[in-house]
């Protein structure tokens, strides 16, 4: 069943009687937690509208106390106009303060803005001799390792020439070794019991 305006002015009435002011979570635990409290409070606004009685019309006051009540209210505007205009220019010299405030902070920033852009192109600028450096070590690098290679190959053709001419060399001593040993005369050994005979000295002319 669905909760009308009339059931939810019904409950805060109860609530009203029994003395127990009816809050919107009052009014809904009366209904049996039935309904939103939304609908509940745009109900209980037209319940609040009928519960306050028509105040009769007020009497006109007499002459001399409305003269003074002109007067009350001509110096009480004079002094709220006073204290609005002290309030706004205190306001205004603390915006001038917090402009000031914030204008330092804005000159800073793009002060420390400045440095780190000044100090991120300085660090670019290194990067790039770094790099340059690094790829000119690198060339001379391998410049002298290819001259290294080279001279190794060098070494080892040149030690191979050695060798083979080691190797001649060798072959040409073997060879004249065994024609030496070839063309040597025969040395007779003397028969037991005999000796050798010397053979004369030569004759001084």
């Amino acid at each position: 069943m669905a909760l009308t305006t009339e059931d939810i002015w019904r409950a805060a009435d109860d609530l009203d009687n029994e003395g127990i002011k009816p809050t919107l979570a009052a009014v809904r635990k009366q209904l049996g937690n039935r309904g939103s409290y939304t609908t509940i409070q745009e109900a209980m606004q037209e319940w609040k509208s009928r519960q306050t009685p028509d105040a009769p019309p007020p009497e006109a006051p007499p002459e001399a106390v409305s003269e003074a009540a002109a007067q009350a209210g001509a110096t009480i505007w004079r002094l709220a106009l006073d204290a609005a205009l002290k309030r706004l220019e205190g306001e205004r010299q603390q915006l001038a303060a917090e402009r000031e405030a914030l204008e330092a902070r804005t000159t800073e920033a793009t002060e420390v803005a400045d440095a780190l852009s000044k100090e991120n192109e300085d660090l670019r600028k290194e990067l790039a001799d770094l790099r340059r450096q690094t790829e000119a070590a690198a060339a001379r690098h391998a410049s002298e390792v290819e001259s290294l290679r080279q001279d190794a190959a060098t070494a080892c053709e040149r030690a191979a020439n050695l060798e083979g001419q080691v190797s001649a060399l060798k072959e040409q001593f073997e060879a004249l070794t065994n024609a030496s040993s070839d063309q040597k005369p025969e040395v007779k050994t003397p028969a037991p019991g005999k000796t050798a005979r010397k053979p004369a000295p030569a004759t001084r002319q």
